[in-house]
């Protein structure tokens, strides 16, 4: 079940986080399809943090918390690390 969250925080964490991938998929593919698996892979990430944490929660994880989470979210979403 995920959590509750605000379109417009999703809708900007989402914007965010497919401009810092963006940059790394166009070394390997052209810009629509680059942005495409951005979407993807963010989307991906961003249930997960919503499957184990609300929103407020989220806002009072340190920078360094939400670094780690979001790292093995990101293995998890490529299939470089199984589900915990």
């Amino acid at each position: 079940m995920s959590a509750s969250y605000t379109t417009y925080f999703l809708v900007t964490w989402t914007w965010t986080c497919m401009q810092a991938v963006i940059p790394s998929m166009l070394q390997h593919a052209p810009e629509p399809i680059a942005s495409q698996y951005a979407l993807q892979q963010c989307s991906c990430v961003i249930d997960k943090f919503r499957d184990v944490v609300s929103e407020k929660q989220l806002q009072m994880l340190t920078v360094e918390q939400r670094k780690e989470m979001g790292d093995s979210f990101a293995r998890q979403c490529t299939g470089l690390e199984k589900d915990i």
